[in-house]
């Protein structure tokens, strides 16, 4: 237990430390809506809703095509249907990741994880549209306050954060996060190690050790012949750091607009094709992957994942080379 979490817990807390923990968990936390999620996966497979986005989306599993993602796969839901405690481990390369593995999971009854999502998600525009990620549940990592706050607002941000990440766990909810810290803009994945972020890794291991339950690490690999805000990542790389009114504005503008048009320029016969592609890799308990080598439990972790990653990917270039993207 760290100084902060044992004088949160202790006599010594003021109200408003433990005030400031509290209202940090209340943004960050999921409100996950089952039924929600239902009707809105009736409603986007009335419209072809992925079909708005790709032209197709194939999934692998250790760079093996078993699936088209319109279809079901019985041999993904045996590979990924563990009930206990698991965490995906992927690369951001954009918005569409939710859309096209949120698919993946509701498609093939593949119980459904929370996903880390950075709180720009949580917008009212993308509720209107059906888009609700908080109610799919989604929990959210405000990346400008933990980047921004002062040292006590970050250290309890960081402790909200590893609260509801262990109570999820506590509850056997599969996570998917993408410790890129965001997505990457020129298209590369995970080039320096030392940039992935080591919060969801230290409180794996933490946890782990901690509690003795068995958490479970399967690595994914997602990737993109052309991807839906190709267009405005150079300028979305100019008002990244969203300093101050304008810049937060223009971001989230730009972000808006390259997502709203992409499937209004692909009806009018733009971007085509566009291909997703999903590379799934071998699910494996994290006490099996750490050892006793010197280096840190978590970036043991960390180099795995990573490594594991890099490879999956390795393996997405090769299929859209034969494919000729």
């Amino acid at each position: 237990m760290s100084m902060l979490e044992r004088l949160l817990s202790g006599n010594g807390a003021t109200g408003l430390q433990k005030n400031r923990v509290a209202q940090f968990r209340g943004s960050i936390a999921h409100r996950f809506d089952e039924s929600y999620v239902r009707r809105t996966k009736r409603v986007y497979d009335a419209l072809d809703f992925l079909g708005w986005f790709f032209d197709s989306v194939d999934v692998s599993i250790e760079g093996e095509r078993i699936t088209e993602l319109s279809e079901q796969s019985e041999e993904l839901r045996q590979h990924l249907g563990s009930s206990g405690r698991v965490v995906y481990i992927a690369n951001h390369l954009s918005h569409a990741d939710y859309i096209a593995m949120g698919h993946l999971f509701m498609q093939n009854g593949i119980k459904l994880p929370r996903f880390a999502a950075g709180a720009n998600l949580d917008l009212p525009l993308l509720k209107l549209i059906g888009l609700d990620f908080r109610r799919m549940g989604a929990f959210f990592i405000d990346r400008d306050l933990a980047a921004r706050a002062d040292t006590k607002d970050k250290k309890a941000y960081f402790l909200a954060l590893k609260k509801t990440i262990r109570t999820m766990l506590d509850k056997r909810e599969h996570l998917f996060v993408f410790p890129d810290g965001g997505r990457r803009y020129d298209g590369g994945v995970m080039p320096d190690e030392s940039k992935v972020k080591k919060r969801v890794f230290e409180i794996a291991v933490d946890y782990s050790s901690q509690t003795g339950n068995s958490v479970t690490m399967v690595p994914v690999a997602i990737g993109y012949n052309r991807r839906v805000e190709e267009i405005v990542f150079p300028l979305l790389g100019h008002v990244n750091q969203r300093r101050n009114i304008l810049e937060r504005g223009a971001y989230y503008l730009l972000d808006a607009a390259a997502i709203a048009s992409w499937p209004i320029a692909r009806a009018l016969g733009f971007y085509h094709p566009a291909h997703c592609y999903i590379n799934i890799g071998t699910p494996r308990a994290v006490s099996d992957i750490v050892n006793t080598n010197g280096q840190q439990p978590w970036q043991q972790l960390r180099h795995h994942a990573v490594e594991q990653i890099r490879r999956l990917y390795a393996g997405i270039r090769d299929q859209m080379e034969e494919r000729g993207h």
